[in-house]
This record gives structure tokens, C-alpha cells and sequence, in this order.
């Protein structure tokens, strides 16, 4: 087969097994060899050595692929209910109608979709209409392709790390959960939702695990980046906060002053009554500016209120108060 000779008769993974086959340097009729013989000719003890050989790699592996295969469903990042599902899909436990006809339970295989001829899982998972609409909507949402999958092994393909990353195999898988559920409404006649709110609702699950699940960092603060700074040389800094109770109607304040060294100079935390939050804030900045502006420190760094969403300066404040 020529490079691009029928590609499309085959999937890409087996045409490029056939590409490298090496092909006769000499003329000549093709003819059957035997390949556990250098010479071609079949004998006997070579399949009694293969077959040995078989048997003590079986009796050595401690797991089936089946084995493997369930262990990497059961720790996808999904809901309990999907990795059944996926269990179901990697055993063929599905009941579409090619596998109800299999089991004599379904006359017809054909798709009520569609009309294809065979209505298999992977149809309806990948390939029916609907299927490719699912698709094409969740990667013009997220970006993320279904990727080509072998016609006989895409449901343990999908599993592997060289075909998608966590995240979108995560997607994937419940989306094809979506695909499912809304291909047994149509069967039963009940009502169907959008493609597109099929796909926002596997999409925000899929964030929400990751969400919960992803791995929580730790804050650690940085010596090199302190939360308090000195002021500049030749100033003092002086900071102050006020805490309310609502239970109680009653409140307290906090003043400290630093110097340019971040040295101790003086502080302050009285308690008294005051039945708004906003009215402890006030009586904390005038006390403080009453207290150390009447001082000898002159040169004092301004403060900012931060209330809700408002930005605004302690001068703005006593002028909506004072009417000024």
C-alpha cells in the first residue's frame, strides 16, 4: 500500500502498522513462513516453547488488563455512578440493540437516531448523530477533541495517558454518561434537553470535581515579603482597626505607632459602646488623629476606609457625618 494509497479505509494506528511492514528487495511470489523459525518452516517444538513461554508470563503478571483496566476506572475523578457506567461500557454490559439482538432479546440492530444499520455502544457514544453534535459543541466549549480511537479497543483507549490528559478524560466519560442517559429518554419516549444544556451540564460537573478534589496549596508567608512595612525614614506609621459586636451593641479600637525601624512607640485599645460598626471605625480614626497629630510626630502617613465595596477617605466619612 502506498503512503496515502486507501488511509481511509483504515484506522490511523493500524494503517501505519501496515506502512512498516518491510516490504521484498527481490521479485518473487509471496509465501507462508513460520516467524518462531529463522528458516520459515513450521515445527512442533516452537509452539511447545511459545506456549510454555505463554503460561509462565501468565502465572508471573500479579494482575489481568481487566484488572487494570477497573483500577484506572475506579480512580477517575467522577461520580460513582459513571465509573458503573464505564465498567458496564468496558464489559459491553450496556443493553444497545446490537447487544440485545446478540442475546436474542432485540429483533432489529437498526439505529432509531439516525437509521444506521447497527445501533452498537460505541455508536452511541461516538458516532450517531446526536453523538457528533455532543461533540462538536463540547469542543467548540472547552476545546477539548475526542481523540481517534481504535474501532475495537476505544473504550480501554480512552484510559490511557498518551490519548487524553486527566481533565479531559474526566470529561469525556461523562459526557458519554450524558450521551447514555439521553439515548434511553428517546427510547422511553420521555423529553429530551438541548445538545447544548447536555453539554453545560457534563462540562460544570466535570469543573465542579476538579474543584473539590484538585489539590489544596498551602499560603506560606515569605520572610522577603512581609505583610507590615516600616515607613520611610523620618516618618511614623501608624496603624488602627476597630472590631464590633452586634450581640452585645458594643465595640473596641486598636491604635499602634511604629517607627521608620519598625520600633514600638506607642499604642492604644479602649472599649466602649457604640451601636453601629461604622461608628467604631469613625471614633477609632478621630481618636487617633486627636491623640498624635496634637504630638510631637508631624509627619504621620494617611489611612484609607475600606468598607463593602466603597473606597474613601476618612475626610469624605466626617463631612457626610458633620455636614461640611
Amino acid at each position: 500500500m502506498e503512503r496515502g494509497e486507501n488511509s481511509g479505509d483504515f484506522h490511523p494506528v493500524d494503517a501505519n502498522a501496515i506502512l512498516r511492514i518491510p516490504l521484498r528487495m527481490q521479485d518473487g511470489e509471496d509465501w507462508w513462513a513460520w516467524e518462531l523459525e529463522k528458516h520459515g518452516e513450521f515445527s512442533v517444538k516452537t509452539v511447545y516453547r511459545k506456549l510454555a513461554s505463554m503460561h509462565q508470563q501468565a502465572i508471573e503478571t500479579p494482575e489481568t488488563s481487566g484488572d487494570e483496566f477497573w483500577k484506572k476506572t475506579w480512580k477517575l475523578n467522577v461520580p460513582p455512578k459513571v465509573k458503573v457506567f464505564w465498567w458496564r461500557v468496558l464489559h459491553e454490559f450496556l443493553p444497545a440493540k446490537s447487544e440485545l439482538n446478540r442475546w436474542h432479546i432485540e429483533p432489529t440492530v437498526f439505529c432509531e437516531t439516525c437509521g444506521a444499520d447497527s445501533e452498537s455502544i460505541r455508536h452511541v457514544l461516538l458516532e450517531c448523530t446526536i453523538a457528533r453534535m455532543f461533540w462538536r459543541e463540547l469542543k467548540s466549549i472547552t476545546g477539548a477533541k475526542i481523540p481517534d480511537l481504535n474501532s475495537y479497543s476505544w473504550a480501554t483507549d480512552i484510559l490511557l495517558d498518551g490519548f487524553s490528559s486527566d481533565n479531559e478524560r474526566r470529561i469525556f466519560i461523562i459526557g458519554m454518561y450524558s450521551l447514555w442517559m439521553q439515548r434511553n429518554k428517546r427510547r422511553h419516549g420521555e423529553d429530551q434537553i438541548p445538545v447544548r444544556t447536555a453539554v453545560s451540564w457534563t462540562v460544570d460537573l466535570a469543573n465542579d470535581l476538579w474543584e473539590i478534589h484538585k489539590p489544596k496549596k498551602k499560603q506560606v508567608l515569605s520572610a522577603s515579603n512581609p505583610t507590615w512595612r516600616p515607613p520611610s525614614d523620618g516618618w511614623v506609621k501608624c496603624n488602627n482597626d476597630a472590631a464590633y459586636q452586634v450581640g452585645i451593641g458594643q465595640g473596641a479600637t486598636g491604635v499602634i505607632v511604629r517607627d521608620s525601624a519598625g520600633q514600638f512607640m506607642g499604642g492604644r485599645a479602649p472599649w466602649y459602646p457604640r451601636w453601629r460598626c461604622w461608628h467604631a471605625e469613625m471614633v477609632c480614626f478621630l481618636r487617633r488623629r486627636r491623640r498624635w497629630t496634637s504630638s510631637k510626630w508631624r509627619r504621620i502617613t494617611r489611612s484609607w476606609l475600606n468598607y463593602g465595596q466603597e473606597v474613601t477617605t476618612i475626610a469624605q466619612v466626617w463631612r457626610q457625618f458633620s455636614g461640611r
